[in-house]
């Protein structure tokens, strides 16, 4: 157990987590190979990608429309919700941990994106979705970032500030030299980690 972990679960006031969404709590990347498939004629598996851009893994149109769907609020409305995050965040918060949810989706998806989170009922006490940044923005340390990105272990895992990455197809296969990852495979790990 790292440090910051040790100083987030002995801390007196409530413990933090922030949460993403796309690749976290909701299917994005297999909403959105859905949608590439249905417009280009492709056979793209979500859950076979070896990069999270999905747009990387594109022709230079197919990627353009790509990045045009996801700064459409439309496109998120209809996103299946992974039910065993949303379980998880409920019970970090029934044991006093305050989650914040943050996303880099465009702001101007803001709205859609509260309306998701209702809809799922996604517990949370606060949310940070102004657009790229704010994931950064939403991190007080000790905190962790629960995100499936693999940037976010160079860009925001240091000390105070743990990075718990749910495994997927493209999370690279060695993260054990990454100070303050964990990658996990199964949401009950990260509350019995959070809460014990």
């Amino acid at each position: 157990m790292t440090a910051s972990i040790e100083a987030f679960l002995s801390k007196a006031t409530r413990r933090s987590v922030v949460c993403d969404i796309d690749g976290t709590l909701a299917f994005t990347k297999e909403a959105a190979a859905s949608a590439v498939n249905a417009r280009w004629g492709l056979s793209v598996d979500a859950a076979k990608l070896r990069s999270y851009r999905m747009e990387d893994t594109l022709t230079r149109f197919e990627a353009q429309w790509l990045r045009s769907l996801f700064a459409d609020p439309k496109f998120y409305i209809n996103v299946a919700p992974d039910f065993h995050a949303i379980d998880a965040l409920r019970q970090l918060r029934d044991d006093g941990v305050h989650v914040t949810i943050a996303s880099d989706r465009p702001a101007v998806v803001k709205d859609v994106t509260v309306a998701w989170l209702n809809q799922w009922d996604v517990g949370y006490d606060a949310a940070v979705l102004d657009g790229p940044g704010s994931k950064a923005k939403a991190l007080t340390p000790p905190a962790v970032l629960i995100d499936d990105d693999p940037a976010t272990w160079l860009t925001i895992a240091k000390d105070g500030v743990d990075v718990f990455t749910p495994e997927r197809s493209y999370t690279p296969p060695v993260w054990d030299n990454y100070p303050h990852v964990w990658v996990f495979t199964s949401w009950a790990d990260v509350v019995e980690t959070l809460t014990d």
